[in-house]
């Protein structure tokens, strides 16, 4: 084979080629020779500039352009790309499509019903609410609620050992009794609330402090709260009030001691519940089970010291103006 033939076929064969795109969107095609003969014989090609059709920026379904590093080669003839870069956002990915709005009203599931008991509307059996459980904002309510409800002297979360002497089934109330002795628990709870009675009657430290082994208290239970307060103790005399002709007087006794058998230490009623009776039924309950197999009678009921609605209240509840005192 003469050079002039190898010449011809090497100007034939297939050539490499180098394609480049830079900042600018333009392609730049460099054509090489594939072998130093066909150099010679060959005037070097001059590099050819392709300019790129600028896009239309108001089509936003076309994604922007992106630099890329395109290079072919014919190797072993087979043609060889490389890639730096993709040309689109969007070659080798779908397009992203909007859904459409559904005129069905979206359905969102909260929690699924497995059986459990504490699904739908529940009550709490400490602060008595009654709230969705499962639900975000009800459990937030309900956490407000029930930790205000327990902060408060008055609320009462009740036992199962609870000594419970009276119901009223038409108002769901009760009326319950303690005494020393009882568990530590249900102790430290009275003692919270006679000392939250104390205050709210305006007695002294001194007079506050009064307690012995043998007192029992007697608490008038509504909604989980306390709503009335009586503490008890036994006595064997006291003195009847003499009855003041002027409001102003302060109040004495006589010196003629009388019989009694339960003396009413303090007697106090919420505000929300007062003149709807709820102190007498106290102090009957309170009369029929301070003794026990006995009912103590009306003549036998002594208050201490009584603010002007206790002066009222037992000398309507006593019916006689001149009821029993004791110090």
């Amino acid at each position: 084979m003469t050079s002039k033939q190898r010449d011809l076929i090497s100007y034939f064969s297939p050539k490499k080629v180098k394609i480049a795109l830079d900042d600018a969107n333009t392609i730049a095609v460099d054509v090489l020779p594939s072998s130093p003969q066909s150099a010679t014989l060959l005037s070097p090609s001059p590099k050819k500039t392709y300019s790129r059709r600028r896009r239309n920026p108001e089509d936003q379904n076309e994604s922007p352009m992106k630099p890329m590093n395109l290079k072919l080669d014919f190797e072993d003839d087979v043609f060889v790309a490389t890639f730096d870069s993709l040309i689109k956002e969007d070659v080798l990915s779908p397009k992203k499509r909007k859904a459409e709005p559904s005129n069905q009203p979206s359905m969102e599931q909260t929690f699924l019903d497995f059986g459990q008991k504490n699904l739908g509307s529940i009550t709490c059996p400490d602060c008595g609410m009654m709230y969705s459980a499962g639900i975000d904002a009800d459990d937030q309510e309900h956490a407000k609620y029930h930790k205000k409800m327990m902060k408060t002297p008055l609320s009462f979360p009740g036992w199962k050992n609870e000594r419970i002497i009276k119901k009223f089934d038409a108002t769901k109330e009760h009326i319950s009794m303690f005494v020393h002795g009882d568990p530590a628990q249900q102790v430290k709870k009275m003692e919270t609330i006679v000392q939250y009675v104390t205050n709210e009657l305006g007695f002294s430290e001194a007079q506050g402090s009064r307690s012995t082994n043998r007192q029992k208290v007697f608490v008038y239970i509504a909604n989980k709260k306390c709503i009335a307060c009586l503490v008890a103790e036994p006595i064997e005399t006291a003195n009847p009030i003499i009855p003041k002709k002027d409001p102003s007087e302060p109040i004495s006794c006589s010196r003629l001691s009388m019989p009694a058998s339960i003396g009413v230490s303090r007697i106090w009623v919420h505000q929300d519940h007062r003149r709807k009776g709820t102190a007498t039924r106290l102090l009957n309950v309170a009369r029929e089970h301070f003794v026990f197999g006995t009912k103590v009678s009306i003549m036998e009921v002594a208050c201490t010291q009584p603010t002007e609605m206790g002066l009222t209240f037992f000398t309507k509840y006593c019916q006689r103006p001149d009821f029993l005192v004791y110090y």
